[in-house]
Protein backbone atom coordinates (compact mmCIF):
# COMPACT_ATOMS: atom_id res chain seq x y z
CA UNK A 1 0.00 0.00 0.00
CA UNK A 2 1.19 3.58 -0.43
CA UNK A 3 2.51 5.30 2.15
CA UNK A 4 0.36 6.55 5.11
CA UNK A 5 -1.06 9.68 6.61
CA UNK A 6 -0.53 13.24 5.14
CA UNK A 7 2.31 14.74 2.92
CA UNK A 8 2.70 18.28 2.32
CA UNK A 9 4.56 18.35 -1.11
CA UNK A 10 6.48 21.91 -1.02
CA UNK A 11 7.38 23.21 1.94
CA UNK A 12 5.35 24.74 4.35
CA UNK A 13 7.04 28.02 4.06
CA UNK A 14 6.57 28.15 0.37
CA UNK A 15 2.68 27.19 0.66
CA UNK A 16 1.95 29.71 3.50
CA UNK A 17 3.71 32.35 1.54
CA UNK A 18 1.71 32.30 -1.48
CA UNK A 19 -1.04 31.71 0.21
CA UNK A 20 -0.89 34.97 2.49
CA UNK A 21 -0.02 36.83 -0.79
CA UNK A 22 -3.23 35.50 -2.49
CA UNK A 23 -5.58 36.03 0.33
CA UNK A 24 -5.48 39.32 2.24
CA UNK A 25 -8.02 38.11 4.61
CA UNK A 26 -6.57 34.89 5.21
CA UNK A 27 -4.67 34.46 8.76
CA UNK A 28 -2.69 31.41 9.55
CA UNK A 29 -0.69 30.05 11.93
CA UNK A 30 0.40 27.11 13.62
CA UNK A 31 -0.97 25.11 16.78
CA UNK A 32 -0.69 22.01 18.36
CA UNK A 33 1.47 20.64 15.19
CA UNK A 34 -1.31 21.64 12.45
CA UNK A 35 -1.98 24.63 10.59
CA UNK A 36 -4.54 27.24 11.41
CA UNK A 37 -6.31 29.18 9.17
CA UNK A 38 -8.36 31.89 9.95
CA UNK A 39 -10.86 33.06 7.00
CA UNK A 40 -13.33 36.10 7.23
CA UNK A 41 -13.04 35.63 11.08
CA UNK A 42 -13.44 32.26 11.47
CA UNK A 43 -10.87 29.45 12.45
CA UNK A 44 -10.34 26.42 10.33
CA UNK A 45 -8.13 24.08 10.83
CA UNK A 46 -5.90 22.49 7.74
CA UNK A 47 -4.30 19.74 6.41
CA UNK A 48 -1.87 19.81 3.66
CA UNK A 49 -2.70 17.63 0.39
CA UNK A 50 0.49 18.56 -2.06
CA UNK A 51 0.43 21.07 -4.79
CA UNK A 52 -0.45 23.77 -2.13
CA UNK A 53 -3.37 22.45 -1.71
CA UNK A 54 -5.21 21.87 1.48
CA UNK A 55 -8.08 20.23 3.28
CA UNK A 56 -9.87 22.65 6.07
CA UNK A 57 -12.29 22.29 8.64
CA UNK A 58 -13.51 24.01 11.11
CA UNK A 59 -16.44 22.60 13.74
CA UNK A 60 -18.59 24.59 15.60
CA UNK A 61 -21.74 23.52 18.18
CA UNK A 62 -23.65 22.45 15.33
CA UNK A 63 -21.42 20.71 13.28
CA UNK A 64 -18.37 20.00 11.06
CA UNK A 65 -17.53 22.31 7.82
CA UNK A 66 -14.95 20.55 5.42
CA UNK A 67 -13.56 22.92 2.61
CA UNK A 68 -10.66 23.14 -0.24
CA UNK A 69 -8.27 25.13 -0.25
CA UNK A 70 -6.86 25.42 -3.96
CA UNK A 71 -4.58 28.24 -5.36
CA UNK A 72 -5.58 30.77 -2.61
CA UNK A 73 -9.61 29.51 -3.62
CA UNK A 74 -11.45 28.01 -0.72
CA UNK A 75 -14.50 25.60 -1.48
CA UNK A 76 -17.07 24.27 0.81
CA UNK A 77 -17.11 20.74 0.40
CA UNK A 78 -19.41 19.34 2.89
CA UNK A 79 -21.29 19.75 6.29
CA UNK A 80 -21.59 17.16 8.86
CA UNK A 81 -24.27 18.01 12.01
CA UNK A 82 -23.16 17.19 14.95
CA UNK A 83 -19.91 14.63 14.54
CA UNK A 84 -20.84 11.69 16.17
CA UNK A 85 -18.34 8.26 16.82
CA UNK A 86 -17.21 6.68 14.04
CA UNK A 87 -19.48 4.15 12.02
CA UNK A 88 -18.79 1.18 9.67
CA UNK A 89 -20.63 1.20 5.97
CA UNK A 90 -23.77 -0.96 5.52
CA UNK A 91 -25.64 -2.01 2.76
CA UNK A 92 -29.35 -3.69 2.21
CA UNK A 93 -29.60 -7.33 2.78
CA UNK A 94 -32.66 -7.82 0.56
CA UNK A 95 -32.95 -5.47 -2.44
CA UNK A 96 -35.33 -3.10 -2.75
CA UNK A 97 -37.34 -3.05 -6.01
CA UNK A 98 -37.58 -0.21 -8.70
CA UNK A 99 -34.89 1.99 -7.10
CA UNK A 100 -33.26 4.68 -9.21
CA UNK A 101 -29.45 4.77 -9.61
CA UNK A 102 -26.98 7.64 -9.46
CA UNK A 103 -24.14 5.01 -10.42
CA UNK A 104 -23.75 4.65 -14.05
CA UNK A 105 -19.66 3.54 -15.24
CA UNK A 106 -18.46 2.89 -18.73
CA UNK A 107 -15.34 0.99 -18.54
CA UNK A 108 -12.86 -0.97 -21.27
CA UNK A 109 -12.65 -3.96 -18.38
CA UNK A 110 -13.89 -7.12 -19.50
CA UNK A 111 -16.55 -9.18 -17.33
CA UNK A 112 -13.69 -11.10 -15.76
CA UNK A 113 -13.65 -7.56 -13.30
CA UNK A 114 -15.87 -6.46 -11.01
CA UNK A 115 -16.31 -2.96 -9.29
CA UNK A 116 -15.61 -3.48 -5.66
CA UNK A 117 -17.18 -0.93 -3.49
CA UNK A 118 -16.12 -2.28 0.02
CA UNK A 119 -16.84 -4.98 2.17
CA UNK A 120 -19.10 -6.15 4.66
CA UNK A 121 -18.72 -8.51 7.48
CA UNK A 122 -21.84 -9.12 9.31
CA UNK A 123 -25.68 -9.50 9.58
CA UNK A 124 -27.82 -6.85 12.07
CA UNK A 125 -31.52 -6.18 11.82
CA UNK A 126 -31.95 -6.48 7.85
CA UNK A 127 -28.36 -5.16 6.96
CA UNK A 128 -24.89 -5.92 6.14
CA UNK A 129 -22.55 -4.34 8.19
CA UNK A 130 -18.75 -3.24 7.69
CA UNK A 131 -15.88 -2.60 10.03
CA UNK A 132 -14.97 0.33 11.45
CA UNK A 133 -12.85 2.74 8.44
CA UNK A 134 -10.00 4.80 9.58
CA UNK A 135 -8.51 7.58 7.07
CA UNK A 136 -5.46 6.06 6.20
CA UNK A 137 -4.44 8.00 3.23
CA UNK A 138 -5.05 11.58 2.32
CA UNK A 139 -3.86 12.90 -0.76
CA UNK A 140 -3.67 12.63 -4.90
CA UNK A 141 -3.36 9.79 -6.67
CA UNK A 142 -1.32 7.66 -7.66
CA UNK A 143 -2.93 5.60 -4.74
CA UNK A 144 -1.41 1.67 -4.83
CA UNK A 145 -2.34 -1.37 -2.74
CA UNK A 146 -1.06 -4.79 -2.74
CA UNK A 147 -4.21 -6.87 -2.72
CA UNK A 148 -2.74 -10.06 -3.62
CA UNK A 149 0.05 -11.79 -5.00
CA UNK A 150 0.93 -14.73 -7.21
CA UNK A 151 2.90 -16.13 -9.93
CA UNK A 152 2.95 -15.46 -14.05
CA UNK A 153 1.06 -12.00 -13.37
CA UNK A 154 0.44 -9.58 -16.16
CA UNK A 155 -0.62 -5.89 -15.68
CA UNK A 156 -3.64 -4.21 -17.74
CA UNK A 157 -4.70 -0.51 -17.59
CA UNK A 158 -8.11 0.03 -17.01
CA UNK A 159 -10.29 3.05 -17.29
CA UNK A 160 -13.67 4.31 -16.10
CA UNK A 161 -15.52 6.65 -16.92
CA UNK A 162 -18.79 7.86 -14.85
CA UNK A 163 -21.50 10.11 -16.26
CA UNK A 164 -22.23 11.44 -12.70
CA UNK A 165 -19.89 11.86 -10.11
CA UNK A 166 -19.71 8.75 -7.76
CA UNK A 167 -19.47 9.15 -4.04
CA UNK A 168 -17.33 6.34 -4.00
CA UNK A 169 -14.38 5.37 -6.54
CA UNK A 170 -14.46 1.52 -7.20
CA UNK A 171 -11.55 -0.76 -7.74
CA UNK A 172 -11.82 -3.02 -10.26
CA UNK A 173 -10.73 -6.89 -8.94
CA UNK A 174 -10.74 -10.11 -10.97
CA UNK A 175 -13.29 -11.91 -9.82
CA UNK A 176 -13.44 -15.51 -10.73
CA UNK A 177 -16.85 -16.91 -12.15
CA UNK A 178 -15.70 -20.59 -13.39
CA UNK A 179 -15.74 -23.75 -11.20
CA UNK A 180 -12.13 -23.10 -9.59
CA UNK A 181 -9.82 -20.80 -8.78
CA UNK A 182 -7.84 -19.22 -11.64
CA UNK A 183 -6.71 -15.75 -11.09
CA UNK A 184 -6.02 -13.57 -8.02
CA UNK A 185 -5.55 -9.74 -8.42
CA UNK A 186 -2.49 -8.44 -7.11
CA UNK A 187 -1.37 -4.73 -7.07
CA UNK A 188 -3.70 -2.33 -7.69
CA UNK A 189 -2.94 1.01 -8.64
CA UNK A 190 -4.88 4.06 -8.99
CA UNK A 191 -3.33 5.65 -11.64
CA UNK A 192 -5.41 9.50 -12.05
CA UNK A 193 -8.26 10.81 -11.47
CA UNK A 194 -9.77 13.76 -14.51
CA UNK A 195 -9.84 16.44 -13.08
CA UNK A 196 -7.38 15.44 -10.51
CA UNK A 197 -8.58 16.05 -7.20
CA UNK A 198 -7.31 14.68 -3.53
CA UNK A 199 -8.98 11.35 -2.06
CA UNK A 200 -8.86 9.89 1.57
CA UNK A 201 -8.78 6.11 1.52
CA UNK A 202 -10.55 4.51 4.74
CA UNK A 203 -9.31 1.14 5.77
CA UNK A 204 -9.15 -1.76 6.40
CA UNK A 205 -10.79 -2.69 3.03
CA UNK A 206 -10.04 0.37 0.84
CA UNK A 207 -12.96 2.69 0.06
CA UNK A 208 -11.37 5.29 -1.91
CA UNK A 209 -13.59 8.49 -1.46
CA UNK A 210 -12.96 11.56 -3.91
CA UNK A 211 -12.66 15.18 -2.10
CA UNK A 212 -13.83 16.97 -5.37
CA UNK A 213 -16.48 15.55 -8.20
CA UNK A 214 -14.34 12.73 -10.66
CA UNK A 215 -15.64 11.84 -14.38
CA UNK A 216 -13.13 9.12 -14.82
CA UNK A 217 -10.32 7.44 -13.02
CA UNK A 218 -7.71 4.85 -14.62
CA UNK A 219 -5.99 2.16 -12.98
CA UNK A 220 -3.38 -0.59 -13.36
CA UNK A 221 -4.10 -3.94 -12.52
CA UNK A 222 -1.92 -7.21 -12.04
CA UNK A 223 -3.62 -10.39 -12.61
CA UNK A 224 -1.73 -13.18 -11.28
CA UNK A 225 -1.87 -16.63 -10.93
CA UNK A 226 -2.28 -18.32 -7.49
CA UNK A 227 0.81 -19.85 -5.80
CA UNK A 228 -0.90 -21.71 -3.16
CA UNK A 229 -2.39 -24.96 -3.32
CA UNK A 230 -4.97 -25.11 -0.31
CA UNK A 231 -7.42 -23.54 -2.33
CA UNK A 232 -9.74 -26.67 -1.97
CA UNK A 233 -12.75 -25.57 0.52
CA UNK A 234 -13.36 -22.11 -1.72
CA UNK A 235 -13.29 -24.22 -4.86
CA UNK A 236 -15.34 -27.00 -3.07
CA UNK A 237 -18.23 -23.73 -2.24
CA UNK A 238 -17.95 -22.87 -5.84
CA UNK A 239 -18.76 -26.11 -7.04
CA UNK A 240 -21.62 -26.90 -4.52
CA UNK A 241 -23.57 -23.80 -4.55
CA UNK A 242 -22.66 -22.35 -8.51
CA UNK A 243 -22.15 -25.21 -10.37
CA UNK A 244 -23.98 -28.03 -9.07
CA UNK A 245 -28.11 -27.59 -10.05
CA UNK A 246 -28.83 -28.06 -6.75
CA UNK A 247 -29.32 -24.45 -5.86
CA UNK A 248 -31.41 -21.32 -7.20
CA UNK A 249 -31.12 -17.64 -7.44
CA UNK A 250 -34.26 -15.91 -5.67
CA UNK A 251 -34.83 -12.24 -4.30
CA UNK A 252 -37.57 -13.18 -2.05
CA UNK A 253 -36.58 -15.98 0.65
CA UNK A 254 -38.49 -17.84 3.45
CA UNK A 255 -36.22 -17.07 5.84
CA UNK A 256 -34.01 -14.12 8.21
CA UNK A 257 -30.43 -15.85 8.47
CA UNK A 258 -28.40 -17.06 5.21
CA UNK A 259 -26.23 -18.84 7.12
CA UNK A 260 -29.00 -21.60 8.24
CA UNK A 261 -31.22 -20.18 5.68
CA UNK A 262 -29.04 -20.89 2.29
CA UNK A 263 -28.22 -24.79 3.10
CA UNK A 264 -32.14 -25.51 4.53
CA UNK A 265 -34.09 -24.06 1.80
CA UNK A 266 -30.84 -23.61 -1.46
CA UNK A 267 -32.08 -20.65 -2.72
CA UNK A 268 -31.02 -17.18 -2.02
CA UNK A 269 -30.53 -13.64 -3.26
CA UNK A 270 -26.52 -12.82 -4.15
CA UNK A 271 -25.79 -11.72 -0.81
CA UNK A 272 -27.30 -14.79 0.90
CA UNK A 273 -24.92 -16.91 -0.85
CA UNK A 274 -21.68 -14.57 -0.31
CA UNK A 275 -22.70 -14.49 3.27
CA UNK A 276 -22.91 -18.03 3.94
CA UNK A 277 -19.81 -19.12 1.89
CA UNK A 278 -17.85 -16.14 4.29
CA UNK A 279 -18.90 -18.24 7.22
CA UNK A 280 -18.23 -21.56 5.66
CA UNK A 281 -14.72 -20.39 5.11
CA UNK A 282 -14.74 -18.80 8.65
CA UNK A 283 -15.59 -22.10 9.86
CA UNK A 284 -12.66 -23.78 7.65
CA UNK A 285 -10.01 -21.09 9.76
CA UNK A 286 -9.97 -18.78 6.66
CA UNK A 287 -10.72 -15.54 6.87
CA UNK A 288 -13.71 -14.26 4.36
CA UNK A 289 -15.69 -11.33 3.62
CA UNK A 290 -18.73 -10.38 1.48
CA UNK A 291 -17.55 -7.61 -1.11
CA UNK A 292 -20.47 -5.71 -2.72
CA UNK A 293 -20.02 -3.49 -6.20
CA UNK A 294 -21.32 -3.90 -9.76
CA UNK A 295 -20.97 -6.35 -12.19
CA UNK A 296 -19.22 -5.28 -15.58
CA UNK A 297 -21.39 -6.15 -18.35
CA UNK A 298 -20.83 -5.51 -21.89
CA UNK A 299 -18.45 -2.49 -20.63
CA UNK A 300 -20.79 -0.63 -18.23
CA UNK A 301 -22.22 -0.98 -15.05
CA UNK A 302 -25.02 0.57 -12.90
CA UNK A 303 -27.48 0.18 -9.75
CA UNK A 304 -29.00 -2.52 -11.51
CA UNK A 305 -25.71 -4.29 -11.63
CA UNK A 306 -25.03 -4.46 -7.95
CA UNK A 307 -23.79 -7.26 -6.41
CA UNK A 308 -22.01 -8.98 -3.58
CA UNK A 309 -19.44 -11.71 -3.75
CA UNK A 310 -17.42 -13.75 -2.00
CA UNK A 311 -13.75 -12.05 -0.70
CA UNK A 312 -11.27 -14.76 1.00
CA UNK A 313 -7.70 -14.64 2.31
CA UNK A 314 -5.55 -16.92 1.53
CA UNK A 315 -2.04 -16.90 2.89
CA UNK A 316 0.50 -16.76 -0.09
CA UNK A 317 -1.82 -15.48 -2.24
CA UNK A 318 -3.72 -12.67 -0.24
CA UNK A 319 -7.54 -11.80 -1.07
CA UNK A 320 -9.26 -14.02 -3.76
CA UNK A 321 -12.35 -12.87 -4.94
CA UNK A 322 -15.09 -15.92 -6.26
CA UNK A 323 -19.01 -16.02 -7.35
CA UNK A 324 -20.24 -18.14 -5.60
CA UNK A 325 -24.37 -17.16 -6.67
CA UNK A 326 -25.84 -19.69 -9.24
CA UNK A 327 -25.11 -18.62 -12.73
CA UNK A 328 -28.82 -17.92 -13.43
CA UNK A 329 -28.08 -14.57 -12.02
CA UNK A 330 -25.57 -13.27 -14.70
CA UNK A 331 -27.13 -15.11 -17.34
CA UNK A 332 -30.52 -12.76 -16.86
CA UNK A 333 -28.14 -10.03 -17.59
CA UNK A 334 -28.16 -8.33 -14.15
CA UNK A 335 -27.97 -8.20 -10.41
CA UNK A 336 -31.66 -7.63 -10.33
CA UNK A 337 -30.71 -5.63 -6.89
CA UNK A 338 -29.75 -2.76 -5.26
CA UNK A 339 -30.12 1.14 -6.10
CA UNK A 340 -26.59 2.39 -6.39
CA UNK A 341 -28.14 5.37 -5.16
CA UNK A 342 -28.51 3.80 -1.50
CA UNK A 343 -25.16 2.90 -1.65
CA UNK A 344 -23.37 6.09 -2.43
CA UNK A 345 -25.61 8.33 0.55
CA UNK A 346 -24.79 5.38 2.82
CA UNK A 347 -21.07 5.41 2.00
CA UNK A 348 -20.65 8.91 2.34
CA UNK A 349 -21.53 10.26 5.86
CA UNK A 350 -19.42 7.21 7.79
CA UNK A 351 -16.47 8.53 5.37
CA UNK A 352 -16.35 12.04 6.60
CA UNK A 353 -16.90 11.04 10.12
CA UNK A 354 -14.31 9.19 9.61
CA UNK A 355 -12.21 12.20 8.76
CA UNK A 356 -13.12 14.50 11.05
CA UNK A 357 -12.84 12.43 13.74
CA UNK A 358 -8.87 11.85 12.50
CA UNK A 359 -9.22 15.61 12.79
CA UNK A 360 -10.47 16.28 16.15
CA UNK A 361 -7.54 13.45 17.28
CA UNK A 362 -4.97 16.03 16.25
CA UNK A 363 -6.04 19.49 17.28
CA UNK A 364 -7.50 18.29 20.76
CA UNK A 365 -10.99 19.17 20.34
CA UNK A 366 -13.78 17.15 22.02
CA UNK A 367 -18.31 17.91 22.26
Amino acid sequence: MSGLGFYPGRSLRQVLLALLFALSSLMVTQANGSTIFVVGGRAWVGEPLGNGSYVLMSVNSSGATIGLLTNGSLRIIYFIPSPSAQQGLTAPLSPPLNESSSVYAFTNASSDFYLRLFTVNKVSNGELTGPSRNVTYLGYPPYSVDFGSGINCSTTYISISFPSPPQVIPLPVYVNAGPSITKVTGRITLVSTVPSVPIEVLGPDYVVVPLAPVRSALYSVQVCSPVNASLGPINDLIQGLRFSGRYSYSISVPYANPITGVPAYRTGWCSDYAIYAAHALEEEGLSAEVAVGYIIQNGRASGLDYHAWLEAFVDGDGWIDAEVTPPSLTAAGGAGGVGGVLIGLVVSIPSLLALIVAFMDRVGWHR
